[in-house]
């Protein structure tokens, strides 16, 4: 037993890992809201049609952005 590493002993269990989430899908929905707004104001393409890769992006970052607020208030309120 000496000799065994735990999770908890180097802080990588999954439920620390997991914590984590919330914030990098924050930040991944700003550089998809960014680089989707930025592209969509450039082209010219519609925001919610679809069909070029901007929307997408667009539509991804808003997705990660609604995903990271559920994520952080299900954490607050100590979810299991």
């Amino acid at each position: 037993m000496r000799g065994e590493r735990t999770d908890e002993a180097d802080g990588t269990d999954l439920g620390a890992q997991l914590w984590n989430v919330p914030t990098i899908l924050r930040f991944t929905a700003f550089v998809l809201l960014l680089v989707g707004f930025a592209g969509i104001v450039e082209t010219g393409a519609d925001p919610f049609a679809g069909d070029s890769v901007y929307s997408l992006a667009f539509i991804a970052g808003i997705v990660c952005a609604v995903v990271s607020i559920y994520l952080a208030i299900y954490r607050h309120d100590g979810g299991e």
